[in-house]
């Protein structure tokens, strides 16, 4: 269960939000699981498949302290989320991938509390927050790149 979706508010006060701007907040509405990666010490990539909730931009997942994303955070905040649209379940090429990357946060407090409940994660579990400093949403027909400001390039440029 999400906690929120994408907030409206900034890009309100912006111009209003491209069609796939639009798909990708529809996309983090909808999902409840992405690839979630860090990265290890040695630098190799380690990516699961896991349940996590939007607050505004900020994904939040809960983690075991012992597990490997929590050791490679403790070294390296990097990580990434890859959100699949739901409805394309069997052909995941045909909708919309959204891949958040930012530096994960250790959650406290009621927020913490408030994300453990919508994850449904067990008392123990270390909440992080990904404060997303830049997205990529790829559809069937081609990809984007997206800032934070909601200005859009394309790729390669």
């Amino acid at each position: 269960m999400s906690l929120s979706m994408i907030s409206d508010a900034a890009s309100s006060a912006r111009r209003p939000p491209t069609p796939l701007v639009q798909a990708a907040r529809s996309v983090l509405a909808r999902a409840r699981r992405g690839a979630f990666a860090t990265r290890s010490a040695d630098g190799s990539p380690l990516g699961s498949l896991l349940r996590f909730a939007c607050r505004d931009l900020s994904p939040l997942v809960a983690l075991p302290p012992t597990s490997g994303h929590a050791e490679n955070l403790a070294q390296d905040l990097r990580a990434s989320l890859l959100v699949a649209d739901p409805e394309c379940a069997t052909a995941p090429d045909r909708g919309i991938r959204v891949t958040l990357v930012g530096r994960a946060c250790l959650e406290s407090g009621h927020a913490a509390e408030a994300a453990r409940s919508a994850l449904e994660a067990p008392a123990e579990h270390l909440i992080y927050r990904i404060e997303v400093e830049s997205i990529r949403v790829a559809s069937s027909d081609g990809s984007v790149e997206l800032t934070l400001d909601g200005t859009t390039t394309e790729p390669g440029r």
